[in-house]
Order: C-alpha cells, then sequence, then structure tokens
C-alpha cells in the first residue's frame, strides 16, 4: 500500500496525473460591446496549458439565431494564454452591423470540429465570460 501512494505521489509531482483543480478559461479580448472585423482575433486565458480552447460564435440578428458556430480550436501556450482568428458572421456585408455572442469553451465534453454548427453552447469543463460584439 506505501508503494502505490509513494507511485501515486511521484506522478502528481511530475505532473502525469490531472489536476483536480476546477479549469477557468477566459476571454480578455475583444472587450464586450467592441466593434470587431469580420475576422478577429479572440485572445483569453486558461488556467491550464494543457487544456484544449475553442471559441463559440452566436449571432443574434441574423436568419440562424438559433446556431452556435465552433470556430477553428485556439492555440494555447504554455503560459496559459491562448489566440484564436474567428469568423463573426458571414463573407461580405450582409452581417455588417449585426451582434454576436462570443464564448470560449474549455475541455469540451463532445468531440468538436471547426465548422461544427450545434444547438447551444457547448458542454465542456469551464466556459468563460461572454463576449458580445458588433461586426464592422
Amino acid at each position: 500500500m506505501r508503494r502505490a501512494k509513494t507511485v501515486v505521489l511521484l506522478f502528481l509531482l511530475l505532473g502525469l496525473v490531472p489536476s483536480c483543480r476546477k479549469v477557468e478559461v477566459r476571454i480578455s479580448s475583444p472587450a464586450d460591446n467592441a466593434t470587431v472585423p469580420e475576422q478577429p482575433v479572440v485572445e483569453g486565458t486558461v488556467s491550464d496549458a494543457r487544456a484544449t480552447v475553442w471559441v463559440v460564435v452566436h449571432p443574434l440578428e441574423t436568419a440562424v439565431n438559433t446556431e452556435y458556430w465552433v470556430q477553428p480550436q485556439a492555440e494555447v501556450k504554455g503560459d496559459g494564454t491562448w489566440p484564436a482568428e474567428i469568423y463573426v458572421g458571414d463573407p461580405g456585408v450582409e452581417d455588417k452591423g449585426k451582434r454576436f455572442l462570443l464564448m470560449a469553451v474549455a475541455n469540451p465534453k463532445q468531440a468538436l470540429t471547426d465548422d461544427d454548427v450545434l444547438a447551444t453552447w457547448p458542454a465542456a469543463a469551464a466556459q468563460s465570460n461572454i463576449v458580445s460584439v458588433t461586426r464592422k
């Protein structure tokens, strides 16, 4: 029994066993109520640099305002910061001036790929603050 405890402690010290701490994710840019281009870079932080982070866009003023659009996976850096280049609305001027909500999720419970269209925000170990943006 003592040997098993020693092995578990060693794995914890070496970072080979996931931490029991709750993962937190946050969007730091753009600011809430910002005006953004069609392809803005969203930036944020996650408390576990091993986490996978995805940004999801939800249109509020388009014909498909019941959809949640999964964007390309963010690149999480060693310090837990992440950038993600996303798409806000359709190309061209059709969605200019329309509002969208952005949320980042860390370690989603279902597998995600960019271009997935969901019926709701995805369940995940952590969900960020929601940021409202208007498309330039």
